[in-house]
């Protein structure tokens, strides 16, 4: 067999694999592993797949562990200090990052009043 087909067979062969797995997904709802923080704090290098896969006994369904996130345009994009919390949405886990209100400086604006009364 030339190796193109080889190829060919083993990009087959994982992609039925998934596609068969992929309805037990729908029928078992997400589990969490026993003891997890109700709040996690991202650290450099941390991936949506390692902090999924701290929270749930399989890491594979960490889509549906974030999908939630619908104010986040890109949710592969976490930062270190983000924090993340745990919490339920229709009996099922979600993590959640935790807004953050940016502070801006802003000015105080005063009206000046004479020292001494003005004269008519």
């Amino acid at each position: 067999m030339k190796q193109g087909n080889v190829l060919l067979l083993r990009v087959y062969i994982v992609v039925i694999t998934l596609a068969l797995s992929l309805p037990s997904f729908a029928d078992n709802p997400l589990t969490i592993k026993g003891t997890v923080p109700a709040v996690y704090q991202v650290k450099q290098g941390d991936t949506l797949w390692d902090i999924s896969s701290l929270y749930l006994h399989s890491p594979w369904r960490w889509p549906e562990l974030w999908n939630h996130n619908k104010h986040i345009g890109d949710p592969d994009l976490i930062y270190p200090g983000d924090k993340l919390i745990l919490t339920w949405v229709d009996g099922q886990p979600r993590l959640v990052r935790k807004a953050t209100k940016k502070l801006s400086p802003t000015m105080q604006v005063t009206t000046k009043r004479p020292s001494l009364p003005l004269m008519p």
